[in-house]
């Protein structure tokens, strides 16, 4: 892969990830190593390098917006994206960036909450960065994890005609940033770090949803919530979508905070769900699958045309002609 920076007038960029006509005018996937099997892309979550008969699966997320228990979240972030090739992310490492006048403690919270994780998901770290810099005001912590597989499936897999099957519900990680957001006390106790455990993790969703061998794609719906997610899954494979929205499951809690704040929870940074794009012959076996573990599941469109259709609630259609914007970015500590 080479950047290329193009010679037109500059674009402000807004805050959150760079939207994805930028992507593709700024940064060109050449691939030119014969061992990159699949290089970048939008709606990839990881990429892939050919090593003699295995196949290495590999990612990197960056923390940037949270304070507390941020080395759960980015441990969970970076397994689930190695997780929705298919495989159980074996390998990871960090760069934890301090802030100026730090002290050990900060560090130490930050450490543990990275070694609780790991092991609670059977991940071993490798190594890994730490530095105090006067360039943040508040820790960044930026994770790596990869695996060596022998098979995996990617978004451009997917086919016309797949239904998307959605696990959990939407919105989780906002919800649970946002809570957290509005609670006086840090949460660092142990009921809390296995209850961010069990909602940000899809490994096994993931995994036990690949073996069936009906999946041809997944995605771990991060910024810009579900509605992002599927957008990005039609743009890994050049195959539209019909959506219905009423279909999409919204928990109770996150219905409440995101009227109270007026942001949309289809839109709320999503992991902790899993987008899955399935053979129509397979949606019940998956489905099943997945209950049996307790895990919900809800088919909640279809991948076909070339179109990116949303059915709202009374069965009117909507273009969906650009990848939505997290509605976290309208909120900040500061505001709520």
């Amino acid at each position: 892969m080479c950047i290329h920076v193009l010679n037109s007038d500059k674009i402000n960029l807004n805050l959150g990830k760079i939207p994805p006509s930028i992507l593709k005018s700024v940064i060109l996937d050449n691939n030119n190593n014969k061992n990159l099997f699949l290089g970048p892309g939008i709606g990839l979550d990881f990429s892939v390098v050919k090593i003699n008969n295995k196949y290495l699966i590999t990612s990197s997320d960056p923390v940037t917006g949270i304070k507390e228990n941020i080395g759960i979240y980015v441990v969970n972030l970076c397994a689930n994206d190695i997780a929705v090739s298919g495989n159980h992310p074996n390998f990871f490492q960090s760069v934890i960036l301090l802030p100026k006048n730090s002290d050990t403690n900060l560090l130490k919270s930050i450490v543990d909450d990275i070694n609780y994780a790991t092991s609670k998901l059977g991940i071993e770290i490798t190594g890994g960065h730490t530095e105090v810099t006067n360039i943040v005001d508040q820790p960044i912590v930026i994770g790596t994890a990869f695996s060596a597989v022998d098979k995996f499936v990617s978004n451009k897999n997917i086919c016309e005609g797949d239904m998307i099957i959605m696990t959990k519900t939407a919105g989780i990680e906002g919800t649970l940033i946002i809570e957290n957001m509005l609670s006086v006390s840090t949460n660092t106790s142990k009921s809390y770090k296995k209850k961010l455990m069990s909602n940000l993790s899809i490994i096994k969703e993931a995994t036990e949803a690949f073996n069936t061998g009906y999946v041809n794609g997944m995605h771990d719906p991060t910024e810009g919530g579900i509605l992002g997610g599927i957008y990005e899954m039609s743009e890994a494979s050049n195959i539209g979508f019909k959506l219905y929205l009423n279909k999409i499951p919204v928990s109770i809690k996150t219905k409440n905070i995101c009227k109270k704040y007026d942001i949309d929870p289809l839109k709320l940074i999503s992991s902790g769900s899993l987008l899955i794009a399935v053979n129509p012959l397979g949606v019940k076996i998956i489905c099943d699958k997945l209950n049996k573990f307790g895990i919900s599941t809800k088919c909640v469109g279809e991948f076909s045309g070339k179109k990116k259709i949303i059915v709202n609630e009374n069965n009117d259609f909507e273009e969906l002609n650009y990848e939505p914007i997290d509605e976290l970015w309208k909120i900040s500590s500061n505001e709520i």
